[in-house]
């Protein structure tokens, strides 16, 4: 029987790739992983990532075979760090270290002493190439973006519904992107609940409640827009938000994250200022920084927002947040 402990579970490899580094560890604990511990995005993002250290370790003469030098690791990572971000290099990195816990964990080479010495050199390093926070899209220039649409354009009224969503419920672009029919409940004189069943800080499935509420009266209450939105769409299997054809005809097909930054760019732009710049991330940014505008507290921040550390709420203080409780606005 051929002995399989050298080589990569395919949850990660893609299973018509042939290459050095495929197929599998035991069938049952990868139906675990996959069923249980990663999401979707977390398995994607993985594979992606050990594709291309193999391509790197092909391309450069290396062995693939586990476990894998850290000289070889190292290298690569150093090679990464040039082009990419680090949170980029991180994410590798611990794809790396998730395919040696299936075996070999005692020889892990993400966690040898070289590898710990190159992140720490790398994270201060290459520091200044990290991208820059997503701009916040503040309630007031939320709702200039919302009055730029036409209520009569049915891209725009999916285009409003995205946004108030999106910024209500403090939601992330993988989980606005997957928001499904099913996913939102009515709840008489309140709003919808919208339950998110996974996220990035929720692997494992338990859920999210996040709370939509209706803004009576107003041009941008999030449960309206919802409404009209839903009005349009005669088929409501699947994904909530889909793309458009010619005519202004909705199709079946789910919006993707690309689409999903071109509009917000298109729409939410500012026509004073051509260098501000939004992205998904701004709807979310946008809510967290106009609650702490309002000096809401950050437990009720929280509830909404779904992070579970406090402290992560201050990688949310944008520029205009100097100007809060600071001594020279007093002097």
């Amino acid at each position: 029987m051929e002995n399989r402990d050298n080589q990569l579970p395919d949850i990660f490899i893609d299973s018509a790739r042939q290459s050095n580094l495929e197929q599998q560890v035991n069938d049952s604990v990868i139906e675990t992983i996959a069923n249980f511990k990663y999401a979707d995005r977390t398995i994607d993002n993985y594979r992606a990532s050990l594709i291309n250290f193999e391509n790197y370790c092909l391309v450069n003469g290396y062995d693939c075979q586990l476990p894998i030098a850290p000289e070889v690791v190292a290298n690569y990572l150093e090679d990464i760090a040039h082009t990419y971000k680090m949170s980029v290099v991180e994410q590798r990195l611990y794809a790396i270290r998730v395919l040696h816990s299936f075996s070999h964990k005692d020889l892990d080479p993400t966690r040898h002493v070289l590898i710990s010495l190159l992140m720490d050199s790398l994270r201060r390093k290459y520091k200044e190439q990290k991208l820059k926070k997503a701009r916040a899209l503040m309630l007031d220039d939320l709702i200039r973006s919302i009055n730029s649409l036409d209520p009569e354009n049915p891209m725009h009224i999916r285009d409003k519904a995205i946004l108030l969503l999106g910024w209500y419920g403090a939601l992330r672009a993988s989980e606005l992107l997957n928001v499904k029919f099913e996913h939102l409940e009515l709840v008489p004189g309140k709003g919808y609940l919208l339950i998110v069943p996974f996220s990035k800080t929720d692997q494992t499935g338990d859920g999210l409640y996040k709370a939509i509420p209706y803004k009576e009266g107003k041009s941008y209450c999030p449960v309206t827009a919802i409404d009209n939105y839903r009005s349009l769409i005669e088929n409501e299997d699947g994904h909530l938000f889909r793309t458009f054809k010619k005519g202004g005809i909705i199709t079946d097909r789910n919006l993707d994250i690309r689409n999903l930054n071109r509009m917000i760019k298109r729409v939410c732009s500012d026509p004073h200022n051509s260098e501000i710049e939004y992205s998904s991330h701004s709807l979310r940014a946008g809510f967290v920084t106009t609650c702490q505008d309002k000096d809401i507290t950050d437990y009720a921040i929280m509830n909404q927002t779904g992070h579970k550390d406090i402290r992560t709420l201050a990688h949310y203080n944008r520029p205009l947040d100097i100007w809060r409780n600071n001594a020279v606005t007093t002097l």
